[in-house]
């Protein structure tokens, strides 16, 4: 089974662009899009960021995504208690 990885980090912050270019020349992130409203997303190819600026939410990490590749076949509710009904158990 492939490994779980974290594969999206949004940032909720005050300075959009300023950190974007931090971004891109300390890690090497590539811009790929900048939304309606502002948000830049930026991406390693591999993890993705995205810099939100939500005055209404509190600063620093608004949400992560990850990747988690399962085999369900045969598995009870006691080998993945923290697994959400909602991913098909």
């Amino acid at each position: 089974m492939e490994k779980p990885r974290i594969r999206h980090i949004a940032l909720n912050v005050q300075n959009r662009d300023e950190l974007a270019e931090f971004y891109k020349r300390v890690f090497s992130l590539e811009e790929k899009y900048r939304g309606p409203n502002g948000t830049v997303y930026l991406s390693d190819g591999h993890v993705g960021v995205a810099l939100i600026s939500r005055p209404d939410l509190p600063w620093g990490i608004n949400h992560f995504g990850g990747w988690i590749l399962l085999n369900m076949a045969g598995r009870s509710e006691k080998e993945w208690p923290w697994l959400p009904t909602s991913v098909g158990r």
